[in-house]
This record gives structure tokens, C-alpha cells and sequence, in this order.
């Protein structure tokens, strides 16, 4: 996404967020006990409530995301793990053949027809 267009949705996100918070500051209960029996019930603004609740929400989904994809994180550590261990054994291999071919080999190699090459 490009940045200007980044900025311009975080604007438009921040002006409707105000105009709810605006247009929602009347003062609402908020009780946690369904037999009124215990403390006194929170008094928020309804947009402080709704945003609490909201972020609550972004939370939790955001914690059953995470855990949902374990197993693909686990495999992608296991499959990194396998592909250092291959390069490793690139690294050796390749160390080893360049020990191992004598020099003069490269000599034997056909040159080209054309000498300016």
C-alpha cells in the first residue's frame, strides 16, 4: 500500500473515531454482576466502553490467530532448520571438490576455438 494512501485511511479511521467518541459520551453502566448484588457498577462514556470492548475483542482474536497457526510456525522452524543443515552440507561438499580436483585439471579443460575469448 502506498504510504499516502496509509495515511490517508489512518486520517479518515482517526476523523470517524472521533466523531463516535463525539457523538457517544453519554455516561452508561457497566455491571459484571447479573444479581446487582455486588460492587457499584462502573460509569463510563459509552465510546471508552465500546472501545474497551473493542480492543477485548482484538485481542482475543488476535491470541485464537496465534495459537490456530502453531503448527505452521513449528514447521516453517523445522523446514529453516533442514535448509541450514543442507547449506552446511553444500558448504562442506563444495570445500571438499575444491580440494579434492587438482589444479592441473583445469588445464585438460577444451579451450575455445576462437583465441580472443
Amino acid at each position: 500500500m502506498p504510504k499516502f494512501l496509509r495515511w490517508a485511511l489512518i486520517i479518515v479511521l482517526l476523523v470517524l473515531v472521533t466523531v463516535f467518541a463525539l457523538a457517544n459520551y453519554q455516561p452508561v453502566e457497566i455491571r459484571f454482576d447479573p444479581l446487582n448484588s455486588g460492587p457499584a457498577p462502573l460509569r463510563l462514556p459509552f465510546f471508552v466502553a465500546a472501545f474497551v470492548f473493542v480492543l477485548i475483542g482484538v485481542v482475543i482474536g488476535g491470541a485464537a490467530a496465534w495459537l490456530r497457526q502453531a503448527k505452521w510456525r513449528r514447521r516453517a522452524r523445522e523446514r529453516g532448520r533442514a535448509a541450514e543443515g543442507l547449506t552446511r552440507d553444500l558448504a562442506e561438499l563444495r570445500a571438499e571438490r575444491a580440494v579434492a580436483v587438482p589444479a592441473r585439471v583445469a588445464d585438460d579443460l577444451p579451450r575455445p576455438l576462437d583465441p580472443h575469448i
